[in-house]
């Protein structure tokens, strides 16, 4: 394989050959991104699979003990010592939550207080503050193939 894309693949209103042109590198950088890509995408869901699994085991440790009046209990093991810790969340601060408790709050006020809750919401979300990066994102197209290994690049 000679590590350029297909004749006349476009890229940004660009050809392919164009850029390679410029850039001899060009290609080497896309098919590694694809690859790392492809990487980060297995790992990310290794890693959720994972975590549902601990939880499923962790969920049944805390309540085998719990059952056994055994909250205080260290469990310890070659890899360290365990203990059930109580752990405190709050709900995020996404706009939907803060906008249900403007509600609650505009109502504990009673009837002299007037429910402004759709003006501060607006003016939030006019006034936040946004970020703009670049960045790389597959589209989904079914008859595109998947590139040769990052070791067999030109």
């Amino acid at each position: 394989m000679s590590g350029q894309p297909p004749p006349g693949s476009i890229i940004g209103g660009a050809t392919a050959a164009a850029i390679a042109e410029n850039d001899s590198e060009f290609p080497t950088w896309v098919r590694n991104w694809v690859h790392y890509e492809h990487l980060a995408s297995g790992f990310y869901k290794q890693a959720i699979n994972a975590r549902k699994v601990r939880d499923e085991y962790e969920e049944r440790i805390v309540g085998s003990l719990e059952r056994r009046k055994m909250m205080n209990a260290v469990l310890q093991l070659k890899q360290g010592k365990y203990k059930v810790m109580k752990e405190t969340t709050s709900s995020p601060l996404s706009l939907t939550n803060i906008e249900g408790l403007l509600h609650l709050y505009f109502k504990s006020k009673g009837a002299a207080g007037r429910d402004e809750t759709s003006e501060i919401i607006s003016f939030i979300k006019q006034h936040r503050q946004q970020n703009h990066n670049y960045r790389l994102r597959r589209l989904n197209d079914p008859a595109a193939t998947l590139p040769a290994p990052a070791g067999d690049m030109m």
